[in-house]
């Protein structure tokens, strides 16, 4: 079939990703499936196309990537729109459901919205999913994390062919006792203590530093604009105002890193919770199923 899609744009993207696919239409050609869904992949991977994920699948079918197969040639029947071949449709859907007798169909819903969805170990998106996943005949193990709460998990045995609902309930992770927490906030108070002192220590010598670099014209007998144009004394007052700088930088980060802590302990005294979790995130014989054109 030969349907070439409107080219939206003639950007840099737009003419590799028409590269790609006219390159992996030449290889599916002459059955070099392995290539053909190398560049697919690669096309796809920078816009998702209906026309892509249909070529995309079939290069995976023809490799017996049934779990891919079914998620690109689904994605084909879901969102191609109105207006193309009937014949080309209907082998869409043949070769779908083919892929999909292969592998299990999953719909996954989880109590907590944002919270990671992992198969295998591997992440596949995060809650709520609005599409169900294929995967693998076999023991499959799904799981739901979220920075908040326990995670959630469970083992499924899927059969060639099966569709199931799986529900994640995840249970909010208990509070840090308070012996735990008490000794977070000694430990708060104990460092916002010390960067205190080290930021009025380093302040009072600042002070001194900048005295210094400001007697060097002096020592020199001259006034500060005759040590501009004086070689050795220009040299020792800039020795002096870098050391200065130094210094009284040093103080500043003190009393901020004294700040930054003193808040966090306050915090953890008053809420009492425990401490706050971060986190640091994107696909696959029969008659000919080829679309040509550019994007």
């Amino acid at each position: 079939m030969a349907t070439p899609p409107a080219a939206e744009s003639t950007s840099a993207t737009d003419a590799e990703v028409n590269r790609l696919y006219t390159a992996g239409v030449e290889a599916a050609k002459e059955e070099r499936w392995e290539d053909a869904r190398s560049l697919f992949f690669q096309a796809w991977s920078i816009r998702k196309h209906y026309q892509i994920a249909a070529n995309l699948g079939r290069a995976e079918l023809m490799l017996k990537r049934h779990r891919d197969a079914a998620e690109h040639l689904t994605y084909f029947v879901n969102n191609a729109p109105r207006g193309l071949s009937k014949d080309d449709v209907k082998k869409a859907r043949e070769l779908a459901q083919e892929a999909t007798a292969k592998v299990g169909e999953i719909r996954i819903s989880v109590d907590v919205g944002g919270a990671d969805i992992l198969v295998n170990g591997k992440l596949v998106g995060r809650s709520p999913l609005a599409e169900p996943i294929f995967v693998d005949a076999g023991d499959v193990v799904f799981e739901a994390q979220h920075g908040s709460h326990s995670p959630a998990r469970t083992t499924l045995a899927v059969a060639p062919g099966t569709s199931h609902n799986i529900e994640l309930k995840l249970a909010r992770e208990p509070r840090s006792s308070g012996k735990a927490n008490g000794i977070l906030i000694t430990a708060g108070l104990l460092a916002t203590g010390a960067l205190v002192g080290v930021g009025t220590v380093t302040a009072i010598w600042a002070v001194d530093k900048k005295r210094e670099a400001e007697e060097v014209p002096v020592r020199f007998n001259m006034d500060l604009t005759g040590c501009q144009y004086t070689p050795d004394c220009l040299i020792k007052y800039n020795e002096e105002r870098n050391h200065y700088s130094r210094v009284a930088s040093a103080s500043v980060w003190s009393f901020v890193g004294a700040g930054a802590v003193g808040a966090g302990t306050a915090v953890l005294h008053f809420m009492g919770s425990s401490p706050v979790q971060t986190s640091g995130f994107l696909g696959p014989g029969g008659g000919m199923l080829m679309f040509t054109g550019k994007f």
